[in-house]
């Protein structure tokens, strides 16, 4: 490979990364909010999809 070509593979990779990062701490900052809210309101979250999804009515108190 010519420099530049590999510059650019480097540059790439770099951005991926970066990419990849800023993902796995939005996962994290969403597992954490989902924690707080079965925390909260002692559902599970499957068990609010459920419901949110289903006819059924949701009474949180």
């Amino acid at each position: 490979m010519t420099a530049q070509p590999m510059n650019t593979k480097i540059m790439i990779q770099s951005d991926f990364a970066k990419r990849l990062q800023s993902l796995e701490l939005g996962l994290q900052k969403t597992q954490s909010r989902l924690e707080q809210f079965e925390a909260k309101y002692q559902w599970s979250t499957e068990t609010f999809i459920n419901l949110f999804t289903s006819d059924q009515a949701i009474s949180i108190n």
